[in-house]
């Protein structure tokens, strides 16, 4: 198992609400993926969505993709309301017990979606659950909750297309397809190039252990 511990910094409440505005995420959202790998270096975002159009379009490929951000409006308001939450190990568990259900509400809203992304910008301590802690084959919570999301509410995923773009500690962007489970995960390093990402990582630690974690219960 593996242990992660780090540090973040906020640069002000202002910054962070205004980041969560459609046209600033999807603007930053859009240059990570013309960075990675795997997905196609030439998306656009959509400028007509009146008709409830997708986010973005890749002209090469022919596809279109839906951009959703993985918002808490009652997480966000503690992090507005009192920055120095965002410290505590509590707080770090929230955001785990918080996905899942976020994600659900964001596909059940897509439901007519076929190509979904999910954003996440708050960096999560995962855990590793196979031997090659950092081999693109290993589970990590990512993976368990979709799973569990697959088991119980299979209507949202079936027949679509789910990647996940996710804040990592280690201050790369972790992207993934979750569904159906290609086991991509690639880390695309930070990349901010109008400087508006509210949230870095300044420090982080990994432990390894060989048997369960100790803040396991």
């Amino acid at each position: 198992m593996m242990e992660v511990k780090f540090n973040t910094e906020i640069r002000s409440p202002e910054d962070f609400k205004s980041f969560l505005q459609k046209e600033k995420y999807e603007n930053f959202l859009k240059d990570l993926l013309n960075r990675s790998k795997y997905f196609p270096q030439d998306i656009e975002i959509i400028k007509d969505q009146s008709k409830s159009e997708d986010d973005y379009y890749s002209k090469s490929t022919n596809q279109s993709f839906e951009a959703t951000l993985l918002a808490n409006n009652k997480l966000i308001q503690e992090i507005i309301q009192n920055p120095d939450v965002w410290y505590t190990q509590e707080f770090s568990s929230w955001i785990i017990g918080e996905a899942k259900k976020d994600i659900i509400q964001s596909l059940d809203r897509k439901k007519n979606k076929n190509n979904i992304i999910i954003f996440n910008i708050f960096p999560m301590g995962l855990n590793r659950l196979q031997v090659g802690t950092f081999d693109k084959f290993a589970l990590d919570d990512w993976d368990l909750l979709m799973i569990e999301i697959k088991s119980e509410n299979s209507d949202l995923v079936s027949n679509k297309n789910i990647y996940l773009v996710s804040y990592n500690f280690d201050d790369t962007f972790l992207l993934k397809q979750l569904n159906p489970d290609k086991f991509l995960n690639e880390n695309i390093p930070f990349y901010d190039r109008k400087n508006i990402f509210p949230i870095r990582i300044k420090k982080f630690e990994i432990k390894i252990f060989n048997g369960p974690s100790p803040n396991t219960s």
